[in-house]
């Protein structure tokens, strides 16, 4: 069985689902934007939360999150998916950069990009 917090649940969430099935965002003039934007925010504050947790274990709790999001704000899932997605994009990428920088190694430096296993957005995976 997962804590509370593999599950996607912690108050910051909790408390963003409720604004969203009370029609709170909607009251602003660009919800889709609210939405979006608070939805980086828990992302990334969740992301500081970890310290200095594995990637995989980061991008594992970034999907969690992600998913528990999506489908309590039914409304807004494919903005919350989309955020998700672009959130493991950049989670990726830095520990890419930080490889190809740790190796010393010119031709990993020099190469585009590492191959990932699995589907590129990953979050449904």
């Amino acid at each position: 069985m997962l804590l509370p917090e593999e599950e996607g649940d912690t108050p910051a969430i909790e408390h963003f689902i409720l604004d969203i099935k009370k029609g709170n965002l909607q009251k602003t003039s660009t919800p889709t934007l609210s939405v979006a934007k608070k939805v980086t925010e828990l992302l990334r504050n969740e992301i500081a939360h970890q310290g200095k947790a594995t990637v995989d274990s980061l991008l594992k709790r970034v999907k969690i999150i992600g998913r528990r999001l999506a489908e309590e704000s039914h409304p807004y899932s494919l903005v919350i998916d989309n955020i998700t997605r672009r959130v493991l994009y950049m989670v990726r990428e830095e520990y890419e950069n930080a490889l190809r920088e740790s190796s010393g190694d010119p031709a990993l430096v020099a190469s585009p990009r590492i191959e990932h296993r699995g589907a590129p957005g990953g979050l449904h995976s």
